[in-house]
């Protein structure tokens, strides 16, 4: 990246570039059996009847919209009422007339629906089979399109009562994977770049497959204050406080201090010189 683009050396230096593909290389190293699997299986069994994303009129949906990520940290209840009534308000436009497009991850599309707030998009890319509850949303699901990537667990989308739209990650081991298992050469329309995280895919996906020109978002913390009880952070993380999907995932960076993103503030007055 650096030798293509050198300016980025002044904003963007090599140690960080390096930390960053040892990070990558680990995902894949402790993921791509799952990956496989799970693409495999969805290949088989649900592509098939749900479709990809790009082939139901989804491709630049959102040109002349934003796009709202709900997201799941404890400042969403902040901000749930007045969200719930920019969702209604929108929602009583022309779906070409509305000013936006509403978006949550799997963490939060559950919650989003019991408080009476239905986006247009639930978002998922976690290969696990643990979150089988986190899609079982009862009738109001049906209603919403899962937008999932093709390596999210088979059973997990089974559970989903809605319609489901696969994408594929732009990820040369997926396609691969994709390429094997389904005879079919990869169609650039139906990828995109996943990032990281579940709030990346959804900036990644606003913008360079809904061509949304803005992306905005809310209840998104990936901050939280320094705590020493592991119970605490556990209990803190989400705005719905249930933490058992990451200890099941194997994902508690909660038990572990070093993992945790804590922040403390110190008040530390500054002093200047002749003062």
């Amino acid at each position: 990246l650096i030798s293509k683009y050198p300016l980025l050396k002044e904003v963007f230096p090599e140690n960080i570039l390096d930390g960053m593909k040892g990070m990558d290389k680990k995902t894949r190293d402790s993921f791509s059996k799952d990956w496989k699997e799970n693409l495999s299986n969805n290949v088989k069994h649900h592509l098939p009847e749900a479709g990809w994303a790009n082939d139901c009129g989804l491709l630049d949906f959102g040109r002349n919209k934003a796009l709202l990520f709900i997201g799941s940290g404890p400042s969403l209840k902040r901000n749930e009422d007045v969200l719930k009534d920019i969702v209604l308000e929108d929602g009583m436009r022309r779906i070409e007339d509305q000013a936006f497009i509403f978006a949550a991850p799997n963490h939060q599309i559950k919650p989003c629906l019991e408080k009476g707030i239905t986006p247009h998009f639930a978002l998922i890319v976690d290969s696990s089979p643990h979150l089988k509850d986190q899609m079982d949303v009862g009738e109001d699901g049906k209603h919403v399109i899962l937008i999932a990537s093709l390596t999210t667990h088979p059973d997990v989308i089974a559970t989903w009562p809605g319609p489901v739209k696969f994408i594929l990650q732009k990820n040369e081991m997926i396609h691969g994977f994709y390429e094997e298992v389904s005879g079919e050469k990869v169609d650039k329309n139906r990828c995109v770049v996943e990032g990281g995280n579940i709030t990346n895919f959804s900036f990644t996906l606003a913008l360079g497959f809904f061509r949304c020109p803005v992306w905005m978002c809310v209840g998104v913390d990936y901050g939280a204050p320094a705590m020493d009880n592991i119970k605490d952070r556990r209990a803190g993380h989400y705005a719905d406080g249930n933490y058992e999907t990451n200890k099941k995932s194997k994902r508690d960076e909660a038990a572990h201090k070093l993992a945790w993103p804590g922040i403390k503030f110190i008040n530390s007055p500054l002093i200047l010189p002749g003062h």
